[in-house]
């Protein structure tokens, strides 16, 4: 399809995905707690993100071999980033771009394009 695709692991409440498919992208969410994607699909209904949606999952194991634009807040510690850097990475993922809200992916220092008010935007192609 023509518009690119968005998933966001660990979507939470859905903001990020309702947004990012306002503006065009399929967007979908991954969440682990089955009451935040209950909410989060009421959400995008009342906001009329028809290209939103949400599935209950594990962000370690969906699969992103057609995601385009992949989005994680993550966090400092635990070697969460490191992790996600492996997970978009790995064999048959397709991502080409990762946005990290307020921490920096391990190892992508050369693919950063640009860092406004800490929301990271990763070009993730620089990286093979």
């Amino acid at each position: 399809s023509p518009e690119p695709r968005w998933v966001d692991l660990g979507s939470g409440a859905g903001r990020v995905v309702v947004q990012a498919a306002l503006q065009g992208y399929h967007a979908t969410g991954v969440e682990i707690n089955p009451y935040l994607v209950f909410l989060s699909r009421r959400k995008a209904a009342a906001a009329g993100a028809h290209n939103a949606r949400f599935v209950w999952g594990n962000i370690w194991t969906y699969d992103l071999s057609t995601t385009d634009v992949v989005y994680f807040f993550g966090r400092p510690g635990g070697g969460v980033m490191s992790r996600f850097r492996s997970r978009v990475e790995s064999p048959g993922s397709k991502v080409a771009y990762a946005v990290s809200s307020h921490f920096d992916v391990p190892g992508w220092e050369r693919a950063l394009l640009q860092n406004s008010n800490g929301i990271r935007l990763y070009d993730v192609r620089k990286m093979s």
